[in-house]
């Protein structure tokens, strides 16, 4: 039985840190893909049924989706594009997304979901919950994983069935957001 000792693994190209083992055994991977962004001003939506982007000025609803990494957001590696706020797969494997979405008003429900777009394509639901008296939160959250080819994108879209609106940044508190990271 032989022993591996080694503090550092890198790429044999470029020298790019890719595992690094501290003294105690916890081991942290610089440069594995991530980013977790938020919403920087509350968009209003018009209740016209469909389902709509979450980026730029749409026309479902009024103002822009502006997500930004300001306030502890971060894009690891640059797989995030802000201008279409979708996420591209730089390597094939498994990945992880969360979204939490805000509303500024209970009583109208509003759903998003993440698709998949590119070799394997899928969509995840998810949306506010009411309970039996007619009541419901003001925030829904989920996670999903996918299955990614090198390439593939996700991105976020907001399902409009009621006039209501989605929360943006709150004097530095990000409300609406969304994050996604290579599992492996």
């Amino acid at each position: 039985m032989s022993t591996l000792k080694v503090g550092t693994i890198q790429d044999h190209a470029n020298s790019n840190t890719a595992i690094s083992i501290d003294s105690g055994g916890r081991v942290t991977m610089p440069a594995r893909p991530a980013f977790a962004v938020h919403l920087e001003t509350t968009v209003a939506l018009d209740g016209n049924n469909g389902w709509g982007n979450t980026y730029g000025s749409q026309s479902l609803s009024s103002g822009s989706w502006n997500w930004q990494t300001t306030h502890g957001g971060y894009n690891i590696g640059s797989h995030w594009n802000s201008s279409t706020n979708k996420f591209t797969a730089p390597i094939a494997g498994l990945y992880s997304f969360t979204a939490s979405m805000v509303m500024a008003a209970a009583g109208n429900n509003v759903t998003f979901r993440f698709v998949q777009a590119g070799g394997t394509s899928s969509t995840r639901y998810a949306g506010t919950t009411y309970d039996s008296a007619g009541h419901n939160g003001t925030d829904s959250s989920q996670t999903v994983q996918f299955l990614m080819a090198v390439n593939d994108t996700v991105d976020l879209q907001v399902g409009y069935a009621r006039t209501n609106s989605v929360e943006g940044d709150s004097s530095g508190f990000g409300r609406t957001w969304w994050s996604g990271y290579l599992i492996g």
